[in-house]
């Protein structure tokens, strides 16, 4: 017997309302804080961090690049300069010096680079790797390479071994080394190398630099959204997103049902 002496009449709807608890929302109705602080360059001074002592940082890669990015205390040069520190080659300073003073943060990604990367099945993951993403995004920057990577990338790993080569395009072949070196951890593409403007395009050297910065620095470098990195507009990579866990098990239940 139900709980309404007026069901199925035109009165229902009013005796639900005369029924309810006076001032209560439905679930799903309630207040959306949104949070609306920004980082300031006052907010992001190196000499609040704990870890600067001694006029210096003690770290090796700074922990707070995202909220530098978001003040605007950081750019591209400035990270370009501190990941080539380490190399000592003077003409690749000079390239990449050149190469880095147009350049802004966070990387805007082609369309057509965009879906490829998103065509990753790692893609969606929240704890990515950053020198798998470094790697995938070389090889899908080369839509040639791509093709020829895609087929063996299983369970979200790649297999190198298989890939084959021939026929490649010379101008991305540094671009499959560098990208194969920084998914193995291995220095496969040397300073010098890079340095030459005949054996390394410049595309390509913007693209492996690039892809340097984010083994570095991690997905914050492409990961956020034009302007601010809180801020709510769509992901630029369009990261795929799993599903609530009580979605994930009505679709199961569904799936077994039919």
């Amino acid at each position: 017997m139900t709980k309404y002496f007026s069901q199925d009449t035109p009165l229902a709807g009013l005796e639900r309302m005369m029924m309810s608890v006076p001032g209560f929302q439905k679930r799903g109705g309630g207040m959306m804080v949104l949070c609306r602080f920004h980082y300031k360059k006052e907010d992001v001074d190196c000499t609040y961090c704990r870890s600067y002592m001694r006029h210096t940082c003690q770290e090796s890669v700074c922990p707070y690049i995202p909220e530098r990015l978001e003040a605007g205390t950081i750019g591209y040069q400035e990270l370009a300069e501190r990941c080539l520190r380490m190399a000592g080659h003077q003409k690749l300073w000079k390239r990449a010096s050149s190469l880095s003073k147009g350049n802004t943060l966070p990387l805007a990604l082609e369309p057509a680079h965009r879906h490829r990367l998103s065509e990753w099945p790692e893609a969606g993951t929240a704890s990515i790797c950053p020198q798998k993403l470094a790697a995938v995004y070389l090889l899908s920057s080369r839509i040639g390479l791509w093709r020829r990577v895609l087929p063996h990338i299983s369970h979200g790993r790649i297999d190198f071994s298989s890939v084959s080569l021939r026929g490649i395009d010379p101008r991305d072949y540094p671009v499959y080394r560098a990208a194969k070196g920084l998914y193995c951890g291995k220095l496969l593409i040397t300073s010098a190398e890079l340095a030459d403007e005949e054996q390394v395009s410049s595309e390509a050297f913007g693209d492996i630099l690039n892809a340097m910065l984010i083994a570095r620095y991690g997905k914050t470098i492409i990961w956020l959204s034009n302007g601010h990195p809180r801020s709510s507009q769509p992901n630029p990579l369009r990261w795929k997103q799993s599903a609530p866990p009580h979605q994930q098990i009505h679709g199961h239940l569904q799936s077994r049902a039919g």
